[in-house]
């Protein structure tokens, strides 16, 4: 493996712990629409794709006539909640300080501006280049368009980068740039399906990222 001189970290289930704020905007959307709630967990199978494939989902077949009123409620109501109980996964903070010396950004299929929002009331800002939303250009992942942007606009090669996420999707989008790849056991994909898609490491705790990059790196993690 190349020395690593980008980290591209995917945003929820691998940074943010979101899915209670997620799951509740959905079901305020459904409540508003005369419509049945859906039950948290089955929710939380829909998040990954970007907030209107969550809505989409959430909302089913049958309801396919009211996924655009659902998804401006869902919208909102969620720009003002996306805060209440959403909160950094444990060791995240202290892994990103770890890497000061790298370059690191994120790459999300969440729309940029919520993405910045949370991104901003967790204080984690500062520790980002860049951050790409499901919206920032007309490619989400597993596209690998906004990984290349990302690798062009901060001068490495996909060889220099490594990209960690929850999902399969972000197995697939480290696969299609050709960029190192980690999925995280602890968000929200099971952990059989991200093994079926063979990253190039798996981690259940994001503080095992010192352990993979330790000696490829500057010092100072």
């Amino acid at each position: 493996m190349s020395k690593i001189k980008l980290l591209i970290f995917d945003l929820d289930g691998t940074l943010v712990d979101s899915k209670l704020d997620l799951a509740n905007a959905v079901n305020y959307a459904l409540k508003s629409l005369d419509l049945p709630p859906v039950r948290n967990k089955i929710i939380y199978d829909f998040i990954g794709d970007g907030v209107w494939q969550l809505v989409e989902r959430s909302f089913g077949p049958k309801n396919s006539d009211k996924v655009e009123e659902g998804f401006k409620l869902f919208r909102d109501y969620y720009k003002e909640h996306l805060l209440d109980t959403t909160v950094l996964y444990p060791g995240v903070e202290d892994t990103l300080k770890c890497f000061k010396k790298l370059r690191k950004c994120v790459v999300t299929n969440k729309s940029e501006a919520f993405s910045k929002t949370i991104i901003n009331g967790l204080n984690i800002e500062h520790y980002f280049d860049l951050v790409y939303g499901g919206d920032t250009f007309d490619k989400r992942k597993p596209d690998p368009f906004a990984l290349l942007k990302a690798i062009e606009e901060l001068k490495v090669s996909p060889s220099e980068t490594i990209m960690i996420g929850d999902s399969r999707n972000d197995i697939l989008v480290a696969k299609a740039a050709n960029t190192v790849s980690c999925a995280v056991g602890y968000g929200l994909e099971d952990r059989e399906t991200l093994l079926s898609n063979k990253p190039d490491f798996f981690i259940e705790s994001i503080t095992e990222l010192r352990n993979i990059l330790k000696g490829n790196i500057l010092k100072g993690y």
